[in-house]
């Protein structure tokens, strides 16, 4: 019996070709996150007109972290495949962070946006605005502890790596990270931004916060974490 995906976020692609497997009742190629369902565990998929650009497996197990600020949406979002106008992308990433749907968003710009993103800080004078380099974006005046659950946090990646491993190894969430995540307690979230906009990482704990800063669900980044995460070459 073929197993029924889950959207979590996503459409159906009105494109008329190249369509990939994972199609809708109308033949449609789907677009955005879609989940499986086995027995000890989930597999998340993010897809693009029915192709499986990405997966992530991590275990069937219920997490003490919750935040409206971190969804599978923020792994796309700021977010080519919902808004391709420059002028709405960037309206809604500010609305986003307003509505605490995400810690902070930006866009990388164009040689020809520049000077448009420069003139903007009167009109959203509500959010505080970051630059860095050729990014661009909104963040709001709070620290992690007004945000976020930390300790639920901490608690939320040992029950994963329990269940992943059988026990608890400390492997990922080991005394060294779990003060690091201690200590951001006071910090404004503006603070910790610089060195973290290009996504690259050096450790688990770059990791860690990287995940916790872009707003992507704790199980995406303990899948990469792990080696659960797994690209597919589109065609």
């Amino acid at each position: 019996m073929e197993k029924k995906l889950v959207k979590l976020v996503g459409y159906s692609s009105t494109a008329k070709s190249g369509i990939g497997e994972y199609r809708d009742n109308k033949d449609r190629g789907l677009t955005g996150f879609y989940r499986n369902e086995n027995e000890n565990s989930f597999e998340v998929m993010e897809l693009n007109k029915g192709h499986r650009v990405v997966s992530y497996k991590f275990p069937k197990i219920e997490i003490p972290f919750k935040s409206k600020m971190h969804s599978w949406r923020n792994l796309a979002f700021s977010c080519d495949w919902y808004y391709k106008d420059e002028q709405a992308r960037i309206d809604k990433l500010k609305e986003a962070v307003e509505d605490r749907q995400k810690p902070f968003g930006y866009v990388a710009l164009t040689d020809d946006a520049m000077f448009w993103f420069d003139g903007m800080a009167l009109e959203y004078a509500m959010t505080q605005q970051i630059r860095y380099g050729v990014s661009f974006g909104f963040v709001g005046n709070h620290t992690f502890g007004q945000h976020f659950d930390l300790e639920a946090f901490i608690k939320s990646y040992e029950l994963l790596e329990e269940a992943h491993y059988g026990e608890r190894k400390g492997f990922i969430m080991n005394e060294f990270v779990q003060s690091k995540i201690r200590a951001l307690s006071e910090q404004k979230i503006l603070d910790c931004l610089q060195g973290y906009l290009s996504g690259k990482t050096n450790s688990d704990y770059d990791l860690i916060l990287l995940g916790l800063l872009f707003g992507h669900p704790i199980e995406a980044t303990f899948a990469r974490l792990v080696g659960t995460m797994v690209y597919n070459n589109m065609p």
